[in-house]
């Protein structure tokens, strides 16, 4: 009897002054990674911090051997290596958008990884600015961002490497959710562009989050920028024979123990094409995140060569 009271003591004593829970399981391999990251997006950083040291376990155990590599580099690599299990419902949530009828196994799954020459505040830089088109160029027929949120607040903190920490668990779909309220952390977006990435002129919206923090990552503080994208509505090409129905991702980039970023791209695309097949949509997919990432290393190596905003 005297053991419980002493106990309750404790409990008491714990329920009163609070305790801090201990950090989230981190997720293991890339497949529960790439879905982690996107279901968290919104949750605080205790958990997003879990999701990007399982990001950089898996790289560390097998992300590696596949960095900067494509289905069309390296001799033992093939489609399958750089494709993704489909989505569930509920790795949709944080999206707010369901599958628009279509089936989810429809949406092909995707990865890239690739080591850049940037630091943290460089990638910041280059990702934040509305002009695309330019800092990607050739790679878009036009691009226009739309800021949503204070695209100053969120650049502030950044620059000042001082963000606000997200401790709770947020819900973008809630009634009394303001996006204003998290603006220094969380970046929203929608960008209409065109692109004819699949041999295929189209025009389309993307809707872009884009979360930015210090996080504890495998037992390091280490900052990250995480971005959430998906496509609103689906899009046809000319000729109507063409489509892209359904597109998800996420963008990771974390600083590893050696202060170089490590970029894990992860994309859901249902692609109607007449012209490819399953392999030569992925060689593309994956070749043009490539070419994303040696641009981005460009302009860090040099950024003289991008014009001013």
């Amino acid at each position: 009897m005297a053991a419980r009271s002493v106990s309750s003591v404790f409990l008491g004593a714990a329920l009163l002054f609070g305790c801090k829970a201990p950090p989230p399981e981190a997720p293991e391999g890339l497949e529960d990674t790439a879905r982690f990251l996107m279901r968290e997006f919104y949750s605080d950083d205790a958990t997003m911090g879990a999701g990007l040291t399982g990001l950089l376990q898996w790289y560390e155990d097998e992300g590696q051997a596949l960095d900067g590599q494509s289905p069309t580099t390296g001799e033992d690599n093939v489609a399958a290596d750089f494709q993704l299990q489909t989505l569930l419902p509920e790795d949709l949530a944080p999206t707010m958008v369901s599958s628009s009828g279509r089936e989810l196994s429809l949406a092909g799954g995707v990865m890239a990884v690739t080591t850049l020459s940037c630091d943290w505040a460089g990638i910041e830089m280059i990702g934040g600015r509305p002009d695309q088109d330019v800092v990607f160029e050739d790679e878009w027929a036009h691009y226009t961002r739309v800021f949503e949120t204070d695209r100053a607040a969120y650049e502030a903190a950044t620059e000042a490497r001082s963000i606000p920490a997200i401790d709770q668990v947020l819900d973008p779909t809630a009634d009394d959710f303001d996006p204003a309220d998290t603006a220094e952390s969380i970046l929203w977006t929608s960008n209409p562009l065109g692109t004819s990435e699949f041999g295929v002129s189209m025009d389309y919206t993307l809707n872009i989050h884009f979360r930015h923090g210090l996080y504890l990552v495998q037992g390091q503080e280490r900052h990250a920028t995480i971005t959430l994208t998906w496509q609103p509505d689906p899009t046809w090409g000319s000729g109507g024979s063409n489509a892209l129905h359904q597109n998800w991702g996420v963008d990771a980039l974390v600083e590893d123990a050696d202060g170089r970023v490590v970029r894990l791209v992860v994309i859901w695309s249902d692609i109607e094409s007449v012209a490819t097949g399953t392999d030569l949509l992925v060689n593309l997919q994956v070749n043009r995140i490539n070419r994303f990432s040696d641009r981005m290393s460009a302009i860090c190596d040099d950024p003289s060569i991008l014009p001013p905003e």
